[in-house]
């Protein structure tokens, strides 16, 4: 039971710590912004992969229709998490009602990167053989360098550390 307990609460904190970068990219931003950011991502492939007129424009109806489902997801998001909240601060532990909201939650998860695949396979689709390969190795380098960016954070903040001391 209070193993149980403290995992709910370390999913709670993990899940609170990325709510703020995950409502500004899922559907919580300003119409301004979601319609910039979709712009300029458009704008970029554009130039990018040299999409044709016709491209642009079957990738901007995929880009729109997956903005509907995620807002719906996002809210559905915010309000499991209010759920594990006020079953976490109840006075009583109901084990079985939190172990229905983390799978829920973990669910909701699973939606959002399917809905993501699905979006990037959509895209591809819409490419030439070309702009796919073209496509795969930008997607390789976006990777490699979130990874060499996360090694580097870990490495200055443990630098920091080490001067602090």
């Amino acid at each position: 039971m209070r193993n149980l307990k403290k995992l709910a609460m370390a999913f709670l904190l993990a899940s609170l710590a990325t709510t703020p970068a995950y409502a500004k990219t899922h559907g919580q931003a300003s119409s301004c912004d979601r319609g910039d950011r979709g712009t300029k991502r458009l704008e970029r492939l554009k130039q990018t992969l040299e999409l044709t007129t016709q491209q642009q424009t079957e990738i901007r109806a995929i880009l729109a229709e997956s903005r509907k489902g995620t807002a719906d997801r996002a809210k559905a998001v915010q309000a499991n998490r209010a759920a594990i909240r006020s079953t976490l601060a109840a006075a009583a532990l109901d084990e079985s009602r939190l172990r229905e909201l983390l799978r829920r939650q973990s669910e909701l998860q699973a939606d959002r990167m399917v809905e993501k695949h699905a979006r990037r396979a959509r895209i591809k689709q819409a490419l030439t053989v070309e702009q796919q390969a073209k496509w795969d190795e930008l997607s390789r380098q976006r990777l490699g360098h979130r990874d060499r960016h996360a090694t580097s954070g870990r490495k200055s903040e443990a630098g920091h550390a080490e001067t602090a001391m």
